[in-house]
């Protein structure tokens, strides 16, 4: 995830991933959001290069602001949402 990071990406938007991967980008503090109307970004439907995009990571909710579309993904759980606002699963509940 620290690829992404050093390359200004803030979130990643996908139909799915693996497991593992998911669960990494998780426990990094990395957005990672999912769901089935994200076959769109594959297809160029929703998103092509040059677009700018807001992306509400709490309910899920993504709009093209370039060709102002709007697409639903899955929200982000309560437990990413934590480990997310704390920075990386390490640095959850340290006081």
């Amino acid at each position: 995830m620290d690829c992404f990071v050093a390359l200004g990406i803030t979130a990643i938007l996908a139909p799915s991933y693996s497991a593992i991967y998911f669960r990494n980008a998780v426990n990094a503090g990395f957005p990672v959001l999912r769901g089935n109307g994200l076959d769109r970004l594959a297809a160029g439907g929703f998103l092509r290069s040059g677009d700018e995009i807001e992306i509400d990571l709490l309910s899920g909710r993504g709009r093209n602001v370039t060709r102002n579309e709007t697409i639903s993904m899955e929200p982000m759980s309560a437990v990413q949402r934590e480990i997310y606002e704390a920075g990386n699963l390490f640095r959850l509940n340290r006081s």
